[in-house]
């Protein structure tokens, strides 16, 4: 698979404050497989979305994962309601 590119999103290092949030795979394991990827020659991108301005310590995301991260993708938590239409 020539030119893969994997994204991952991980908004949060706190496990409890991601719990309340979703039921998918933990920080740990996210960070984990982001790494393993890297590794074995894959491009990684971490996806940090949304942003919860005050909470996401996107610094620390960056500073714990800069070593296997290909690139980053930042997105901003959206409350505007924009994206829907009535039918």
């Amino acid at each position: 698979m020539r030119d893969l590119s994997v994204a991952i999103s991980i908004n949060i290092l706190n496990e409890d404050f991601r719990k309340d949030m979703d039921k998918a795979s933990s920080i740990k394991e996210r960070l984990e497989t982001l790494k393993i990827l890297h590794e074995n020659g894959i491009y990684t991108i971490l996806f940090m979305s949304p942003i919860f301005i005050g909470i996401t310590n996107w610094k620390r995301i960056i500073e714990k994962t800069k070593e296997y991260i290909s690139e980053y993708w930042f997105k901003d938590l959206n409350l505007r309601e924009d994206y829907k239409y009535d039918i």
